[in-house]
């Protein structure tokens, strides 16, 4: 009996996809970069959020927003953002970037690298990435990046009620702080924030510690927790801590606060423990020794 064969199935291959240019992201293309971010990794992020996180004025000559893929036809196909700040860092002025966001379309993935090596190629820079995952701790490690100490204190959220004048009113928070205190708060405050970053002051009315925080979940996720970004007076915020407890159970509905240990080494208050945050930061600089990071003018707080 004669067996007809079965026709090859004809594999039609897949087309290359229309070729992306590394461009550096400018104000002018913050809103179609914003919307690529909200429609790729951030859809609780509001656009005017976003573009107001880059364009704080924390340096005033600031390069760019990063870098983009863009096709010829002018859309978006990854990006790498990056925040730019001046800052005072060990007696000296310093030019930071914070690198964030890293997000690019699978197609265009072997480029993906090329984003990166364009921020970090910036001569002048101290570089921090705040947010890295596993494998973009590989990946930062091997161009020359340090991990920063993942310790942090958790501070559960139980104790007496604690006593002391509490606010989150802006204006309140400024007239209770001076000095270096109240420069940076002026330069953080703004209704809207990239990932939701909040403030308060607690202490006399004249004489505020201010306190920046994110609410998130870290080790229990059954269990909101809130990452302190910034103290302003350690001192105080011990005073005043089971007041501040009160507020983070009440208002932010969270079980749990958490402090970077090599910030703040004095903060460590009865029934704390310490643990490693399993979000990486990493930084890197060429002049030595490395500066003292913190959170300030970073993405948790713009």
């Amino acid at each position: 009996m004669n067996q007809t064969a079965e026709p090859t199935p004809t594999v039609t291959p897949t087309p290359a996809p229309p070729p992306a240019q590394i461009k550096p992201i400018t104000d002018f293309d913050l809103s179609d970069a914003c919307d690529y971010i909200r429609a790729k990794q951030l859809p609780q992020l509001g656009n005017a959020a976003c573009i107001a996180a880059f364009r704080h004025h924390w340096d005033p000559e600031k390069p760019n927003n990063g870098f983009m893929l863009q096709t010829e036809a002018g859309r978006i196909v990854g990006l790498f953002g990056a925040l730019y700040a001046r800052r005072i860092i060990n007696g000296q002025e310093r030019r930071i970037c914070n690198v964030t966001t890293w997000v690019v379309d699978d197609a265009y993935r072997p480029q993906s690298l090329g984003l990166l090596q364009a921020i970090i190629a910036q001569p002048g820079y101290a570089f921090l990435n705040t947010s890295a995952n596993e494998t973009a701790e590989k990946v930062f490690t091997w161009l020359g990046f340090t991990r920063l100490d993942p310790q942090v204190r958790i501070i559960p959220h139980i104790g007496l009620p604690g006593w002391g004048y509490l606010t989150t009113d802006p204006d309140a928070i400024a007239r209770g702080l001076s000095d270096q205190a109240l420069e940076i708060f002026n330069a953080h405050r703004g209704k809207d924030s990239y990932l939701n970053c909040r403030h308060v002051g607690v202490g006399r009315r004249d004489n505020l510690c201010h306190v920046m925080y994110t609410r998130t979940g870290r080790f229990d996720v059954r269990l909101p927790c809130l990452v302190i970004h910034y103290v302003s007076d350690p001192a105080l915020f011990l005073r005043y801590l089971n007041r501040l407890k009160r507020h983070f159970l009440l208002r932010d509905r969270a079980a749990y606060s958490l402090i970077e240990t090599r910030l703040y080494p004095t903060i460590a208050p009865l029934l704390s423990r310490v643990a490693d945050d399993p979000i990486v930061k990493l930084a890197k600089s060429d002049v030595d020794p490395l500066p003292t990071f913190d959170n300030l003018y970073t993405e948790w707080v713009a």
